[in-house]
């Protein structure tokens, strides 16, 4: 018997099923408390899709007279690493160092609002072909009182589509 037909039909639905995958976000880890004892945390304000002209990332639990910084990464890394403190860098150290060697990341600072909030504007493109990249970001708090002079949040795994 030929199972060759029945395995070129189940590749193609696998293959049409992942591409019809909707947008997501995924929180990763968590973030490290600041010298004011706040633990920044990231989130989006809404689904990742492309031509999403209002998707930001905002970084909460900013203490006031500190900035903000977002970094990004084409992935997560692979077990996170710990810089001290219990503040782990959850991005792939590869590919951010990458990215801030091209000059598109860090994005910031941002300054927080009267709330504690730092929002990131990221007007996604109507551009096809960010349909099912995975970007990872991860926020830096400049804090004197941290690790390195800096306290980190979680991070949050975005997939366009």
């Amino acid at each position: 018997m030929n199972r060759a037909p029945a395995l070129l039909i189940m590749t193609l639905v696998v293959s049409t099923a992942r591409a019809q995958v909707g947008p997501s976000l995924t929180a990763v880890g968590s973030g490290c408390p600041t010298a004011a004892a706040l633990i920044p945390g990231l989130w989006a304000n809404s689904l990742p899709w492309i031509g999403n002209q209002n998707f930001q990332i905002t970084c909460s639990n900013v203490p006031t007279g500190t900035g903000c910084l977002l970094f990004g990464a084409i992935g997560p890394a692979s077990p996170p690493f710990n810089i001290g403190n219990n503040c782990n860098v959850y991005l792939d150290p590869l590919s951010m160092v990458g990215l801030i060697d091209l000059g598109i990341s860090p994005l910031g600072p941002i300054f927080p609002d009267p709330f504690g909030s730092a929002a990131f504007a990221l007007p996604i493109p109507i551009s096809p072909p960010l349909a099912g990249l995975t970007l990872s970001f991860q926020a830096v708090v400049l804090n004197p009182a941290g690790p390195h002079g800096l306290s980190l949040s979680n991070a949050v795994e975005v997939r366009f589509n």
